[in-house]
């Protein structure tokens, strides 16, 4: 007999699994919240002085509170969010993660412009006293050639080491709104795969992924597989009329095989129950990278297909009338006469390979959205507690 406690326990675990992301991801957005604001604060006081502020020699960047506004506030509110809703589980309800996907979008906005006002500081140097007594930044619009040049730092007279504390901080902030727009994108992503799935049981998003792949599958194997019988007819197949790009079967090889296998994996995986063990999460990773690397294949293929055109007859030779063109042949259907055979071979081909470059577009996210998912399971744990039996 199983204890109903023990039950309601391993529900709310299932409960919890994208919980557990958000307190990690929410705990790591801390640290990185005090370092962006104390490093802002900071350079306001060059050689530890207040006297360049009370002067006015600051210069815009530091005015700009990249490290406060951005890497700090805007990031601390969704942090602060992300980590009350990861305690109450958000993730048994698909609006508490619509709402983490939301603030999560916030704070990766702030820690871009914490990341553009930090390197704008970084590429336009400090404000400094030159040996022409003038206050001036003499390293703007040098391509952050001084960065390497340690020799021009001497041109900056007063504050006493200004160039460098001003790229110790400017560059600290880089990282740190990096790792904050990487932490933050990873909790949209982790939020968008819960309004999907619904709750955050691994097995159940792994299912949702796999068969939404199947019919992914199918469809790029059967345009690749129709592309080559134009206007139906296996003629031009037998006589060599077909595009490369066709022959290099990115729905079959691409977007079929190396997304099926990953497919087939993901799917039995997620039955019986991935999230168990960190293993099966890292294979899930291994499984969906192989998927992406197939569906990147697919895409490039299919964009090759549609830029180059469609094999066809002019007149009486068979050629590539829009290849290397000055005009694309998509956004103009009046050039489309030139093709004289396979009949309505323009559109058949535009028709094709756009579906195929919807389709393995869709299937790089699925994967990647899979992959997020796998990393998770990683480096948050298991999300399934194992069934106690009462004696």
């Amino acid at each position: 007999m199983i204890d109903v406690e023990t039950e309601n326990e391993n529900e709310n675990a299932d409960n919890m699994c994208t919980g557990k992301c958000s307190l990690f991801i929410a705990i790591s957005l801390y640290p990185l919240v005090l370092l962006s604001i104390l490093c802002n604060i900071l350079l306001f006081f060059p050689d530890w002085s207040t006297k360049s502020v009370k002067e006015g020699h600051i210069t815009d960047e530091v005015k700009y509170m990249g490290g406060f506004i951005g890497g700090g506030v805007l990031v601390l509110i969704p942090a602060l969010y992300i980590h009350l809703t990861g305690e109450q589980g958000c993730c048994a309800n698909r609006l508490g993660m619509f709402f983490s996907v939301i603030f999560a979008a916030v704070g990766a906005a702030g820690a871009v412009y914490s990341f553009i006002v930090a390197l704008l500081g970084l590429y336009n140097g400090p404000l400094c006293r030159t040996s022409s007594y003038k206050w001036e930044r003499p390293f703007m619009d040098k391509n952050l050639e001084y960065v390497k040049n340690s020799n021009s730092w001497n041109d900056c007279l007063e504050p006493k080491n200004v160039v460098q504390f001003n790229m110790g901080l400017f560059i600290t902030l880089m990282v740190a709104s990096v790792l904050q727009g990487l932490l933050c994108v990873s909790q949209v992503i982790n939020g968008f795969v819960g309004c999907i799935c619904g709750t955050c049981n691994d097995k159940e998003c792994s299912l949702c992924i796999a068969v939404t792949l199947y019919p992914l599958v199918l469809i790029s194997i059967i345009c690749n597989i129709v592309l080559f019988f134009p206007d139906g007819s296996v003629k031009y197949a037998q006589d060599g009329h077909i595009t490369d790009e066709v022959k290099y079967m990115g729905g079959v090889f691409g977007g079929g095989i190396l997304v099926l296998i990953p497919a087939l994996h993901i799917h039995l995986t997620g039955k019986q129950g991935c999230c168990g063990n960190r293993c099966g999460m890292f294979l899930s990773i291994a499984f969906a990278a192989v998927g992406v690397l197939g569906a990147l294949y697919s895409f490039v293929v299919a964009v090759l297909g549609l830029h180059n055109g469609p094999l066809c007859k002019v007149l009486l030779v068979w050629m590539r009338p829009f290849k290397d063109s000055d005009t694309s042949y998509l956004s103009d259907s009046s050039i489309w006469w030139r093709c004289t055979a396979p009949e309505n071979i323009v559109q058949f081909n535009i028709g094709l390979f756009s579906t195929l470059l919807v389709t393995s577009g869709l299937q790089i996210i699925l994967c990647a959205i899979q992959m997020i998912n796998g990393l998770c399971g990683c480096l948050c744990g298991t999300c399934v507690k194992k069934d106690k039996e009462m004696i």
